[in-house]
């Protein structure tokens, strides 16, 4: 990936991320900052989960902000397939787990505090049973878009969450914007035309005979995606 300098999204949206008690430090975000960001975010993700993919660790300090404005995805180190090929636990996980942490990030940035908060078991079970009351009643200033978008991502059921079309139209995506995230695609392998063509050639001569291929390089040149 490229080298991105930049802030991690909270700092980016609150001009200077930390936990602050006061209903008055946690209102202060830029609304402008936000919505750029988080729509960046969504096209991102969609583009992920129509290539059959999950991030599955999607959070604030993975996604930075360059001074111009520009949102990264960063750390596709938990990335799966959506068919679970990695791990049996992953079959149940979809794009609605995604989707989840972006509510997060959004209520974070919009309070300065977790929907959820307390002991790794309390937030455990909190997450199986938390339906997030209206924000602006307890944090006034947060639009009235941003609050339902909020409490809907982290709806319990995933069924209840908006899939990404829904999360891009309700962010202002334009339908041409919609459509190109959308677009499925087959995986593409960039580089190592020689050796490609060199595999090509053994799986060919396999067809009657026994062949032995050998990928040999130092570590992480890509030879087990090879």
């Amino acid at each position: 990936m490229d080298l991105v300098e930049g802030a991690d999204f909270l700092t980016w949206v609150r001009r200077g991320w930390v936990r602050e008690t006061s209903v008055e430090a946690r209102t202060k975000f830029d609304e402008g900052r936000l919505r750029d960001a988080l729509l960046q975010l969504a096209e991102a993700l969609a583009v992920l989960h129509a290539h059959g993919k999950v991030h599955r660790d999607v959070k604030p300090s993975n996604v930075l902000v360059t001074e111009e404005g520009r949102a990264v995805l960063l750390d596709f180190g938990m990335t799966a397939d959506l068919s679970g090929n990695r791990e049996r636990e992953d079959d149940a996980v979809g794009p609605a787990a995604d989707l989840y942490a972006v509510g997060v990030m959004l209520h974070e940035a919009l309070t300065g505090r977790a929907p959820i908060e307390g002991s790794s078991r309390e937030m455990l079970f909190g997450k199986q049973l938390l339906t997030v009351p209206p924000l602006a009643a307890r944090f006034p200033g947060v639009p009235e878009d941003l609050d339902a978008l909020c409490r809907d991502l982290l709806s319990v059921r995933p069924e209840d969450r908006p899939d990404d079309t829904t999360l891009l139209r309700r962010l202002g995506a334009s339908p041409a914007a919609v459509s190109r995230s959308l677009v499925q695609g087959a995986d593409v392998f960039v580089g190592r035309e020689e050796e490609l063509e060199a595999l090509d050639d053994a799986q060919r001569a396999a067809t009657s005979r026994s062949v032995v291929a050998l990928v040999s390089g130092d570590s992480g040149v890509g030879r087990s995606a090879l």
